[in-house]
C-alpha cells in the first residue's frame, strides 16, 4: 500500500487553485440567480452545496492517501450499486445477488491498496461473473438467471471496477510521475473530470440549443458537448508538466513560490 504523501508545494497550490476556482464559480452563480424562480434558485444551490461537499472530502482523502481515497470510492461505489439495483430491480430474490456484490467493493479496494495489481485487474472481471453465477445457480432460482446476473454484473464493472483505476493511479511507479507523487496523476484526473462536467453545463446553458439525446439526458447540447472537449484538452495540457510525468519540471515555480 502506498504512503500517503507530505503536502508537496505543487500539490497545496493545485489544491488552493481548485478551492478558489469553485469560490469564484459559486459568487458567480449566486450573483447569476438573483431575481430568478425560487424553484431555480433552489436547485442551482442544492447543486453548490454538493460540489462544497465532493471538494473537501477529496482533497481531505488525496492529502490523506490512497487508502483514504479508496474508501471515499468504496462507500461512493456501494452507494451507487444500491441505488442501480433499486432501479433495475425490485425482485426479493435479487437482494442476495446485491449483497453479494457489495460485499465484493472491500475486498477489490483492499487488492489495490496492497498493490496486488493483476488480482485487482482480475478479481471483478471474472471473480464477481463466477461468484454470482454460482450464487444464483445454488440458490435454486433459475427464473430471471441472465437479468439477474448481467445486470449485477454490468453495475460492479460500471460503477465500481471502471472508477477504481483512478485509485489503481497511485500504484505507478516513481519515474512515471511527477514530483508531487502518483497523487499528480489522480489529481490531474479528478480536476479534469470536474472541469468538463462544469465546462458542459455553462456552454450549454449559454449557448446550447440542439439536444444530443432529449429523453436520456434532456439538457446535454451539443454546444455544451464541444465546450466540455475543448476546455478538458485546454486544461490537460496546461496541468499535465505539474500533476504528470509530462514537461519536466514545470512544478519548480511552485516549489520556488512556497519556499522564497
Amino acid at each position: 500500500m502506498t504512503p500517503h504523501p507530505t503536502l508537496h508545494p505543487t500539490l497545496g497550490w493545485m489544491l488552493a487553485g481548485v478551492f478558489a476556482a469553485l469560490g469564484a464559480g459559486s459568487l458567480a452563480r449566486l450573483v447569476s440567480l438573483y431575481g430568478k424562480p425560487q424553484e431555480l434558485v433552489r436547485k442551482r444551490v442544492d447543486s453548490l452545496k454538493t460540489w462544497w461537499v465532493i471538494a473537501p472530502t477529496f482533497a481531505t482523502a488525496i492529502i490523506l492517501g490512497q487508502f483514504a481515497i479508496a474508501i471515499v470510492f468504496a462507500v461512493a461505489g456501494g452507494l451507487a450499486l444500491r441505488e442501480y439495483a433499486r432501479l433495475v430491480s425490485s425482485r426479493t430474490a435479487d437482494h442476495d445477488l446485491q449483497r453479494i456484490a457489495l460485499s465484493m467493493i472491500p475486498a477489490h479496494y483492499l487488492l489495490i491498496c496492497f498493490d496486488y495489481q493483476n488480482a485487482a485487474l482480475l478479481f471483478l472481471p471474472i471473480g464477481a461473473f463466477v461468484v454470482l453465477s454460482i450464487s444464483r445457480t445454488t440458490a435454486n432460482q433459475p427464473d430471471g438467471f441472465t437479468h439477474a446476473v448481467a445486470s449485477c454484473y454490468w453495475g460492479l464493472i460500471l460503477l465500481v471496477y471502471a472508477p477504481s483505476f483512478a485509485v489503481m493511479l497511485w500504484n505507478m511507479p516513481p519515474e512515471r510521475s511527477a514530483s508531487v507523487g502518483p497523487v499528480g496523476w489522480f489529481l490531474y484526473l479528478a480536476i479534469l473530470t470536474e472541469m468538463n462536467d462544469i465546462a458542459q453545463a455553462f456552454f450549454g446553458r449559454h449557448w446550447g440549443n440542439r439536444l444530443i439525446a432529449p429523453i436520456v439526458s434532456p439538457f446535454k447540447t451539443w454546444i455544451g458537448f464541444y465546450g466540455g472537449v475543448a476546455t478538458t484538452v485546454l486544461l490537460a495540457v496546461l496541468l499535465a508538466p505539474f500533476l504528470t510525468s509530462f514537461g519536466g519540471n514545470a512544478d519548480s515555480y511552485f516549489v520556488a513560490m512556497a519556499t522564497g
